[in-house]
């Protein structure tokens, strides 16, 4: 497997004034109504974009994966990459689901279907993976702003495919590879480094007061490894939590100008909101305040 991420230190220099420039900015911002790139729109939109039928520097992570969906061995290096295809999510997830024909730029590249296909069902070996090792799935709601003009006239539920799933698995298995390369070379990095909880017997306190029951044990990887309870439950609690704090976000944001008490009214109904809906799960009055203890509602 080959994950291309566009190189832009190729390109720009170190100290240089585009390199000053970046460092104060840190990162691309994207809002709603526009978009303030790190780097200057040819840099970011052209140069350093994996543009259609164009050789751009990359950095490519090259993985070998067993058919469990372990990497098995890993590299990363410098490369020259020629994008042969475009594509976008939502026809190519359709059809990688089954639900819609396959898009017309696949056909156009001898052996990309296959390709894309194998790409797929090695993408869902990871992530079953995963899942072993004690990964959890939150179903949440992505919420994207339709505007008629200037004026918002609605938010659209995105929807995640197979095709988003293919992208975000592979992203995790090559930062998981990169990390490897970079502490193999003793070359520093930042990481952020899941530990047990400092309170977790406290936690498994108020949890077991609740629907969720915990092993009082820890194994490897505790904190994702310990929570056992219904799947369907714990979706239909992510997609409150999210929906709640989509809805506060949303307002606090397009009404950033109003006074601070203005945003804990705000903050304060999207809460009640969720501990409305909570009470369609079977969790008691007493579960909703040790949610709050642990750390879900601030």
């Amino acid at each position: 497997m080959f994950i291309a991420i566009a190189d832009v230190d190729a390109l720009v220099d170190a100290q240089s004034n585009i390199d000053n420039h970046a460092s104060k900015n840190t990162t691309s911002v994207y809002t709603v109504a526009q978009i303030f790139p790190m780097l200057p729109e040819k840099l970011s939109t052209d140069l350093t974009s994996l543009r259609f039928n164009e050789d751009r520097c990359a950095i490519v992570v090259e993985m070998v994966v067993g058919d469990e969906g372990a990497v098995e061995q890993s590299d990363v290096y410098s490369a020259i990459v020629l994008n042969r295809a475009k594509l976008d999510y939502m026809s190519l997830g359709s059809w990688l689901e089954g639900t819609g024909p396959i898009p017309s730029e696949i056909t156009k590249v001898e052996g990309l279907a296959e390709n894309i296909k194998l790409q797929d069902r090695v993408a869902q070996k990871m992530k079953e993976l995963r899942y072993v090792h004690g990964a959890l799935n939150f179903d949440t709601i992505e919420a994207r702003p339709v505007f008629d003009g200037d004026a918002l006239s609605e938010m659209k539920v995105e929807q995640k495919n197979r095709a988003k799933d293919l992208i975000e698995d592979f992203m995790i298995a090559s930062n998981g590879a990169t990390a490897r390369f970079l502490s193999g070379k003793q070359f520093p990095s930042l990481r952020r480094v899941v530990r047990i909880p400092k309170q977790w017997d406290r936690i498994v306190e108020l949890a077991s007061s609740m629907v969720f029951r915990c092993q009082q044990r820890l194994i490897p990887n505790p904190f994702l490894n310990t929570l056992s309870f219904s799947t369907k439950k714990i979706r239909f609690i992510s997609r409150i939590c999210r929906l709640a704090f989509l809805n506060s976000w949303v307002l606090v944001n397009m009404y950033w100008k109003h006074p601070v008490p203005v945003r804990k009214v705000i903050w304060t109904g999207s809460k009640k909101i969720i501990h409305i809906l909570l009470l369609q799960t079977g969790v008691s009055r007493s579960g909703h305040t040790a949610f709050a203890k642990i750390g879900y509602f601030g």
